[in-house]
């Protein structure tokens, strides 16, 4: 690499289509890492036939 080699200069589309890129993948990623924390997380539901609920005295 050579020191005096210019610097090559974006023009604001190019700067704005690789902002974009990067939000679009940053937000991709935050939504598959939220998907797989849902997917892989413990179930909340009972065991319904051995595990039942109070019932209410009606």
């Amino acid at each position: 690499v050579n020191i005096s080699d210019p610097i090559p200069s974006l023009d604001m589309y190019q700067t704005t289509k690789r902002g974009l890129q990067v939000l679009l993948w940053t937000d991709m990623l935050k939504g598959v890492m939220i998907a797989l924390g849902w997917l892989l997380r413990e179930p909340t539901t009972i065991n319904y036939p051995f595990e039942k609920g109070p019932l209410s005295p009606v």
